[in-house]
């Protein structure tokens, strides 16, 4: 393993500092790993353990800070994504490899009350035989983990433990939170004088780790990483030896690429991210791979992590079966990217799937472009429900799967909300969709739930009108050129036949009130998906007759006749 380089001392807060002694701290036990490596599997083991451990404090330390700024995290996050999968799989392998003989001989941690014998100097516990006043002069170091001790040996029945699967998963939990307190306290709580303080901990980590064993056997318990996909699927790794190359070439051409595994690489675009369709010519499946800049914004890779795994949101995130942060690339002197192979949807984006409906089925494709307005608007919700917004709405930007679930692989454009709010120079979006509050001076901040509302309601009005590329493209200038106006909400063109329709004219409606120039008098998201409730189900009920319609322009009424 290789330590982390390029940290900067320059930090301008103390969290940065403490983050970066951190990393320090970890190079530190890189660098022992080599020394304990040759000691034997066991010296070995705790080694790998220790990285590990200070690994996942230092992802929890930053978990909740703003980190696309600080270059320490970054360069701690590409060491993190090389080596996670290398320690979860070589700590397996020790475990499986340990002799059973000397394993079976090795203690289990002990009860809490044992423990507290061993941690009490010899005249203390002469004079003081109850625990509660040898606690008294116990270091505080040692009384750290009696609870910890406490709850692992909770359950009386130890067989009856092992032997079910929950009760064994629930003590392969105890045992891991042990060790992680051990190892904290080993690496930044034992003075350098307390030898035998660190005996002790360190005698706690080999017993932890034996149980840890024994219990691995006996359960039968893999590694909990995440699940990357068949080794079929990642026809991209880091692993052979002309990925960098592969990587530079797409970073820099927008054209079909052959790789030497059989896979073709055709280009078919991307706005924020570069596309290409990845096919076999013996294979069946088909994947998308993309490539995205790192920089511009600067990818919060935290914030990526927790959208995927979030509740309510999760659903409207494309697959990753492989995700992989490369490094930068000096070769081309641009800033790293991103690199993923993705889950392909057949029917594209938004735009395209509404492009390939029948033009005159028009209770179809109202019924259809309700029902994508109102995923689009639930997720909205779902993420301001959680303190984030998506700030680039838009039909080019989300994908639609066979199964009609609207996605998106865009990640870039979801920001976190504080107090409300979402500072403007930390959004990436169209500037010409924009609502006009993102385009006045005075405010250095926006609120997303309208701003998202405001381009909800532009999607709406792209997939009911079918705007081909020509007419969005004049519908983009004119937006922007009224993007100063503060009194007069812009006026689309209803003229498409659709909006002529009984459930058309309410759409118009709709559509009118969710880009009101005034925020404030904006529908809200959960009014949005209310109304897209609706008006569906009038297009369904629309669907069971065939509807003529003609306009009588001369009285400017509409004639409706029912052929049943």
């Amino acid at each position: 393993m290789k330590k982390i380089v390029g940290l900067s001392k320059e930090c301008f807060s103390d969290e940065a500092l403490a983050n970066l002694s951190d990393i320090q701290t970890l190079n530190r036990l890189i660098e022992d790993h080599e020394k304990e490596k040759a000691k034997g599997l066991l010296e070995e083991l705790l080694s790998l353990k220790r990285i590990q451990i200070q690994t996942k404090i230092i992802y929890r330390n930053y978990y909740d800070q703003h980190v696309t700024e600080d270059l320490n995290f970054h360069l701690f996050y590409i060491w993190r994504f090389h080596h996670k999968e290398f320690l979860e799989s070589r700590i397996q392998e020790i475990l499986e490899q340990f002799p059973e003989k000397i394993l079976m001989e090795m203690p289990s941690p002990p009860e809490s009350r044992v423990w507290a014998n061993k941690t009490t100097g010899l005249k203390i516990s002469l004079f003081n035989p109850k625990r509660e006043s040898r606690d008294r002069w116990r270091s505080e170091q040692y009384r750290e983990v009696d609870s910890l001790l406490d709850e692992l040996h909770r359950e009386k029945n130890r067989k009856e433990e092992v032997e079910s699967e929950e009760a064994g998963k629930l003590k392969e939990q105890r045992l891991h939170q042990l060790e992680e307190k051990i190892v904290a306290i080993i690496l930044n709580d034992i003075p350098d004088k307390k030898e035998k303080m660190f005996k002790r901990f360190h005698k706690l980590q080999v017993s932890t780790n034996a149980a840890l064993a024994r219990l691995f056997r006996k359960m039968a318990v893999s590694s909990q990483g995440p699940d990357s996909g068949s080794s079929s699927d990642i026809f991209i790794h880091p692993d052979h030896s002309n990925f960098n190359d592969f990587i530079t070439k797409l970073s820099r051409e927008q054209a079909d690429v052959l790789l030497p595994e059989g896979f073709n690489l055709h280009y078919i675009g991307g706005n924020n991210n570069r596309n290409w369709l990845a096919t076999h010519s013996t294979e069946v499946k088909k994947y998308v791979v993309r490539v995205e800049k790192a920089s511009g914004p600067i990818t919060d890779y935290i914030l990526r992590e927790k959208i995927i795994k979030l509740e309510g949101v999760s659903q409207y995130i494309a697959r990753d079966i492989f995700y992989y942060p490369t490094e930068y690339l000096q070769s081309l002197g641009e800033s790293a990217v991103n690199i993923a192979i993705s889950e392909y949807c057949p029917r594209g984006n938004l735009k395209a799937y509404r492009q390939a409906m029948e033009l005159n089925d028009f209770p179809m494709i109202s019924a259809e472009v309700l029902r994508m307005t109102q995923q689009l608007a639930t997720m909205a919700s779902a993420l301001a429900q959680n303190n984030m917004a998506y700030m680039d709405i838009k039909s080019e930007n989300f994908l639609i799967r066979d199964n009609d679930d609207v996605i998106t692989a865009d990640l870039k454009s979801i920001v976190l909300v504080k107090e409300g709010k979402v500072p403007k120079n930390s959004i990436s979006t169209t500037p010409n969709y924009a609502p006009s509050e993102y385009h006045r001076m005075h405010s250095s901040e926006v609120d997303p739930k309208p701003f998202m509302v405001y381009q909800i309601g532009l999607v709406l009005y792209d997939l009911a009108a079918n705007l081909n590329a020509e007419d969005k493209n004049e519908l983009a200038g004119q937006l922007y050129d009224y993007r100063n106006e503060e009194n007069k909400t812009f006026e689309l063109d209803f003229s498409a036949p659709i909006f002529s329709t009984s459930v058309g004219m309410q759409i118009q409606e709709l559509i009118t009130s969710m880009i009101n120039i005034k925020s404030k008098e904006r529908p809200t998201l959960d009014d949005v998906i209310q109304a897209c409730e609706d008006l569906r189900k009038q297009c369904n009920q629309s669907k069971e007759s065939s509807i003529t319609i003609e306009k009588d322009l001369s009285k400017d009424v509409l004639s409706v006749t029912l052929k049943n």
